[in-house]
């Protein structure tokens, strides 16, 4: 109660301040009016709203900065000083493009670049550099080289070669966006023609390592490789950490030497890139750990170890954030394509239609930018006109605002005081509310607390008759072995002390029995270990499958020698479970691969990979299969498949094994193709706990 208080209080004194400042003419977007200006005190108004804009942008309040560098845009057009309102526009652009409204900000920029009356070439070239950096997040890299050339012209004339080599950067990377590699090299080897004063390591590395993307991209490998190793070179002749620079460079090195089949050559520059990406503590590197997995996939696929490549790309997949849509596009393609190896073609169309569907998400993103982007350009140049027609309008608004704004304050007086009594009529029915929902959400709480316990008594009634049902049955089997073995042991015996003076019908009568005996027994004796498969006390330890594997091969090593079969077993990962069920499960997925055999030499794959939240193991054979309308009951009690004269066996198996996963939280289903094998899979969660 105490905690609805609080919330009562403060949404109450929120709305009456809300309410206040709303109608006192506070409203969020409006721009600041024009000041009253005397001429003596201009530069000191103009000073003071640039400095509260510059120290609001610092704070990274953009909003306050936009209100204040908005007055000193004012204050500057109505003194006619165009310097300054060019500076005060570039601000204000930077404030607004931080939050990514283009068009607002190209708005401020336009008349920087139009108006001839700025004669500061400083605020020129930065107008065209930020408008560049805009059209460049909107992929429209054609329109962002052209203002950046401009801005080049201008860098040049001023001979800035600070500024140069940012600009130089841009250009060649915009270029080689637009596909134009020979037009965008001259511009990264000026910039490395650049003294060293004005080109420290990280930059040179930086247009080395472009200069190097552009030549593998032309297929000009081997000066690409040169081009990389020279970067190295000049990084490990530097002191201090370097792992960002290092594994960037060793990334696109391995990507070059993948293109000129140099498949162990890429494998080390990956591997390497990886190991500085896990030493290393930049958050920029999680990115590039992606393009670094991403690229090792790739050599999988090219070396055809598909099976490789799907378990890290299902690794790569779980790790990607949901806004990189090319790196999900990668992924799916790359899929795609081992899935397409391994012959599973639904698997393969599954990830070909995400690729799709990625791709048809991406190219409507970049048509609603175009679209975006064509409605500011008209939107810009009605704009600049209108702005030029207010300039002029400016002086006259001035002096009928001080009017307005008297008869507005008489206004907002008598508006406030009904805000006043408006605000506290809200507030009471706001607590009204609040208190209507707090006894709703009181009596919820009581009628669920009264349904969880009744669920908690069934429950428990549920798992007394369970146990009871289980005691029963084995009870039940157990008894009746023993008149079982009685009846074979007579009918041995009658069999052997007989059998001279018995007909032959009688011997053959007798056999059946014997046979009926034996069938019954191996009944009794695999539901009497269905029975003892429970989840009761039992304990929970760390197994590795890797020895349980071997452990069950050399149990069963007497059929797999007599059949001749060649079993394939994957490095498998240690899992949380019980030993012994454990054992069952894979031994009886083992003895029915070898059971259902076509014939001599069969095929037995063990492997496993991470999906979701727990490692799959799959059992595979190439033998007889199952026929799709099997699937639903296979893993019921006594379901066979096969008469007993054919393949010998009970139907208790795989309801064992089902029972074993359900103990263990987890899942079984297969795969199958008739004529073509089986495939049975076995999912066991992470979070299962060790038993203390």
């Amino acid at each position: 109660m105490h905690s609805y208080v609080h919330v009562l209080f403060q949404k109450g004194i929120y709305i009456l301040f809300f309410c206040c400042s709303i109608l006192r003419g506070q409203e969020v977007n409006k721009v600041a009016d024009p000041l009253p200006l005397v001429e003596t005190n201009y530069l000191s108004s103009y000073n003071f709203s640039m400095m509260s804009g510059d120290e609001a942008f610092s704070k990274l309040n953009y909003r306050q900065a936009q209100d204040e560098y908005a007055k000193a845009i004012s204050i500057a057009s109505t003194a006619g000083d165009y310097n300054k309102m060019g500076l005060a526009n570039y601000k204000m652009a930077l404030s607004i493009s931080v939050g990514d409204n283009s068009p607002e900000a190209i708005k401020y920029l336009i008349p920087n670049i139009k108006l001839t009356l700025i004669t500061n070439q400083n605020y020129r070239i930065d107008s065209y550099s930020l408008l560049s950096e805009i059209y460049a997040r909107s992929y429209k890299y054609q329109d962002a080289f052209d203002y950046q050339y401009d801005a080049y012209k201008l860098i040049k004339a001023e001979k800035d070669s600070l500024r140069l080599r940012a600009c130089l950067l841009k250009l060649g990377s915009y270029q080689a966006a637009l596909d134009k590699p020979l037009i965008a090299i001259p511009f990264f080897l000026e910039g490395l023609s650049l003294r060293e004063y004005y080109m420290p390591t990280r930059w040179r590395m930086t247009f080395l390592l472009e200069l190097g993307k552009i030549y593998s991209a032309m297929g000009s490998y081997e000066d690409a490789q040169a081009t990389f190793d020279q970067g190295l070179d000049l990084i490990n002749g530097q002191s201090g950490s370097q792992s960002y620079d290092l594994a960037i460079l060793y990334l696109q090195r391995g990507k070059n030497a993948m293109l000129m089949n140099k498949g162990s050559e890429a494998l080390s520059d990956l591997n390497t890139a990886l190991r500085l990406i896990k030493s290393g503590d930049d958050p920029s590197l999680e990115i590039l750990f992606i393009d670094v997995e991403l690229a090792l996939a790739e050599l999988l696929l090219s070396q055809n170890k598909p099976l490789a490549a799907i378990k890290k790309l299902r690794a790569i997949s779980q790790s990607l954030i949901t806004d990189l849509t090319d790196k999900e596009m990668a992924v799916c393609q790359k899929l795609y394509r081992a899935y397409k190896e391994l012959g599973r073609t639904d698997s393969a169309l599954y990830f070909l239609e995400a690729y799709e569907e990625a791709r048809k998400r991406s190219i409507k993103e970049e048509i609603l930018k175009e679209s975006k982007h064509e409605m500011t350009r008209d939107r810009i140049s009605l704009e600049i006109t209108e702005k030029e027609v207010l300039e002029n309008q400016n002086k006259q608004l001035i002096q009928s605002q001080k009017e307005e704004r008297r008869r507005r304050d008489d206004r907002e007086n008598l508006i406030f005081k009904i805000a006043s009594v408006l605000g506290f009529l809200v507030l009471i029915v706001v607590i009204y509310l609040l208190y209507m929902r707090y006894q709703i959400q009181t009596k919820s709480h009581e009628e669920l607390s009264t349904r969880k316990l009744e669920m908690e008594v069934q429950n428990k009634k549920l798992r007394h008759s369970n146990e009871a049902l289980e005691q029963f049955a084995y009870a039940a089997s157990h008894d009746m072995l023993e008149p079982l073995r009685m009846i074979g042991n007579y009918t041995s015996l009658i069999e052997h002390k007989f059998k001279d003076k018995l007909e032959t019908d009688a011997i053959e009568f007798l056999g059946y029995i014997s046979d009926a005996v034996k069938r019954m027994r191996r009944l009794l004796t695999e539901l009497l270990e269905y029975s003892r498969v429970s989840n009761s006390d039992l304990e929970f330890k760390k197994v590795s499958l890797n020895e349980l594997i071997s452990s069950i091969l050399r149990t069963l090593s007497y059929p797999i020698k007599e059949k001749e079969a060649i079993i394939l077993v994957d490095d498998l990962p240690e899992i949380v479970g019980n030993e012994t069920q454990l054992f069952q499960v894979f031994q009886n997925f083992l003895s029915n691969a070898l059971k259902f055999s076509k014939d001599k030499n069969p095929n037995i794959e063990i492997g496993s990979y991470t999906e979701g939240n727990g490692n799959v193991i799959y059992v595979k054979d190439n033998g007889i299969g199952i026929a799709k309308e099997h699937y639903d009951k296979i893993f019921n009690l006594f379901q066979r498949l096969h008469s007993r004269d054919t393949i010998p066996g009970t139907g208790i198996g795989l309801a064992i094994n089902k029972r074993i996963m359900d103990n263990h939280q987890g899942e079984i289903w297969l795969e199958s193709e008739e004529g073509e094998g089986t495939t049975f899979f076995v999912k066991f969660p992470f979070n299962l706990p060790v038993t203390s």
